[in-house]
Order: structure tokens, then C-alpha cells, then sequence
């Protein structure tokens, strides 16, 4: 608690290290530097107090002090599930990087800190290093071990510049949550005139942040301004697609040889309690890949967004003859709900 007295400068007496003016006027100068450090932080008034006390009333050294302390803080809080929060795209013209980013309520993860965050971070996922590739959607996985150590102004304190694996802490503090940088994406294609990135967010809880998230390569050969729009638009609506229906393989060429496997057996012994012979057994077997094929790969898939039944695949070919381009695929996709993998 704040000691009046008739001083009308600081001193130190015994723990108490920041004293004030007893007039009206200081006393309200007290509650406005609290109520700014609140503001500023979102920490306790308690803490506020004390963080004041520390730093004799210089609101910098105030918040510089309430960040250590949350570093501490959100040691506690690292080993605390937390199976909400946002998925977050940013797009550039050749690129769209993608990110999921753990809290453990949506209060948290509805917060406008969290959003400016999450975003800064997505912005700085473009120069970071692919890891490895994933086989069944061709897009390249983001080093997040090293996407932590990139850095950007503390959510907290913006004149501070620290690694985000720090800014993950002093805002993981702030908000008394275990904040997560689970995993992270980044599809391109080699210039604006050989194709087009895109991305969806469902669910939107703030600017390019929602809980489900879906970005998308399509290259060709060549593109001009017009065409580049238009196939845009297509990308834009493929992506949309994706999320409502979750494709997990890109092309049966994606498609591992063990999950193949693993899905005729299972046909050929339903097949074989019909008793009919092999070669009815083998085109019944048949039927049902196909049917697996347009459930779980998105080429084979039938899109949502058109009218008539059509697959991504037709429609590639289509508009490939609408746009009068050449050699029109999608090269890769990546498709994140929040909190699927925790």
C-alpha cells in the first residue's frame, strides 16, 4: 500500500520504495500511473503497487520489472494443456505462411493482444527455414525452434525487442494462460507469373485468425495480370473447399503405400463374407478405393462450392482452358483446426 507523507519527493523507508505527496493531486497522479501500468500490462493493481514501489515511480522500469516477473511466472504455467487459441495466416503475393498458436481458453484467444501477436509472428514465419515436408499435402513444414528465436517488440513492454520464445512468456504471463507456438507452414510458388498462393480462415476471432485454418499453392506456366486475378479467385475458393471438407492427401500419388494397404484389407475381407468369387471380390475392392480416393485426397475430392457434382481435379482442368493457361496443379496444401494435435 502507498504511504502518504508530506514529502514531495521520493525516498526509501524500511520496504516501502515509493512514497508520494499526500495533496489530492498526487494521489491521483499515483492512481493514474496504476491505472496506466494496468492498462499496459494487465497486471494486478498488487502487483502494479509493487512494481512501482520497485522502480520509484518510473512506469518503464515498472513494466521491465513486471516482465522479468512473468518470465518466472509463465515457468509455472508451462506445463498447463492448452488446447484452444488461433490459427493465423499472412499472405504475400508469392507466399502464404500459416500458424497455430495454443492458449488455454478462447478468452484468451479472443484477446486483440493475441491476434496483433500472433500476427507479427506469421509476418516473420516468411523468412523462416522449411524443416522437412510433409508427404501428404507436398507443403513444407516451418523450423519453429527457429521461428522462436527471431524477434519482435515484447507484447508487453514494445520497447524491449526480444526473441519470441520471450514475448511467448511475458505474454503467457499477462494473461496468467500457457501460450504454445505448436506448428507452422509456409507454401509458395516461384513467381507472380507462374502462380498464385491463397488462404481461408473459418471461424474468424480476429483480422486472418480463426479456428480453422486452410492455405493453398497453385502453379502453371505462365500467368498475366487478368489471369493471375481470376486463378486467384479459384485458389481462394479451393482453399474454402478445404475446410469443409478436410482432404488428407493432396494426390493418390501422396497417398502412403501402408494407408493403401491398411484400407484394402479392410475392403477385401468385407468383400469376401459375400462369398462371391475373386474377380467380383477384386472390382467390389475397386469400387471402394475409389470411393476412399475422393473421401481423403484432395484432387479426387467433389468440391462444395460448386453447383453441379465436380472434382477439384475437373475443375483445374477447366478453368486451365477458361484462363487459356498450361499445366495448372496444386502443388501443396496444409489444413489446421485448432488443437487437433494436442
Amino acid at each position: 500500500m502507498f504511504r502518504l507523507c508530506t514529502l514531495s519527493h521520493l525516498r526509501v523507508r524500511g520496504s516501502l520504495a515509493f512514497q508520494v505527496h499526500s495533496t489530492r493531486s498526487n494521489t491521483q497522479n499515483v492512481m493514474a500511473l496504476i491505472k496506466d501500468l494496468r492498462e499496459k500490462t494487465n497486471a494486478g493493481i498488487l502487483d502494479c503497487k509493487a512494481a512501482l514501489e520497485h522502480s520509484k515511480g518510473d512506469i518503464n522500469e515498472a513494466i521491465e520489472w513486471l516482465r522479468k516477473k512473468g518470465v518466472s511466472r509463465a515457468s509455472k504455467l508451462s506445463s498447463r494443456a492448452a488446447n484452444e487459441g488461433g490459427i493465423v495466416v499472412n499472405e504475400t503475393d508469392i507466399q502464404v505462411t500459416m500458424l497455430e498458436i495454443n492458449s488455454e481458453t478462447d478468452f484468451v484467444s479472443r484477446n486483440a493482444k493475441f491476434h496483433v501477436f500472433a500476427s507479427q509472428i506469421c509476418e516473420l514465419a516468411h523468412s523462416c527455414s522449411v524443416e522437412k515436408m510433409d508427404s501428404a499435402t507436398n507443403s513444407p513444414v516451418l523450423a519453429i525452434s527457429e521461428l522462436t528465436t527471431k524477434t519482435l517488440p515484447d507484447p508487453i513492454n514494445p520497447a524491449s525487442i526480444v526473441p519470441i520464445s520471450d514475448a511467448l512468456k511475458s505474454l503467457s504471463a499477462n494473461f496468467g494462460e500457457n501460450l504454445l507456438l505448436s506448428r507452422g507452414v509456409k507454401l509458395s510458388v516461384e513467381s507472380k507469373e507462374k502462380g498464385v498462393v491463397a488462404s481461408y480462415v473459418h471461424n474468424a476471432i480476429g483480422p486472418n485468425v480463426g479456428t480453422i485454418g486452410c492455405a493453398i499453392a497453385l502453379s502453371c506456366d505462365s500467368l498475366n495480370n487478368e489471369q493471375r486475378t481470376k486463378l486467384k479467385s479459384i485458389a481462394s475458393s479451393i482453399a474454402l473447399h478445404i475446410a469443409g471438407c478436410p482432404p488428407r492427401f493432396l494426390s493418390i500419388q501422396n497417398c502412403s503405400a501402408e494407408d493403401i494397404e491398411k484400407e484394402k484389407q479392410v475392403y477385401i475381407e468385407n468383400a469376401k463374407q459375400s462369398g462371391k468369387p475373386d474377380n467380383v471380390i477384386a472390382k467390389m475392392v475397386d469400387g471402394k478405393m475409389g470411393k476412399f480416393y475422393e473421401e481423403v485426397v484432395l484432387n479426387e475430392q467433389f468440391s462444395v462450392t460448386e453447383e453441379k457434382p465436380t472434382k477439384i481435379s475437373q475443375i483445374l482442368k477447366r478453368e486451365e482452358k477458361n484462363l487459356g493457361i498450361t499445366n495448372l496443379k496444386i502443388t501443396s496444401f496444409a489444413r489446421f483446426r485448432c488443437g487437433e494435435n494436442n
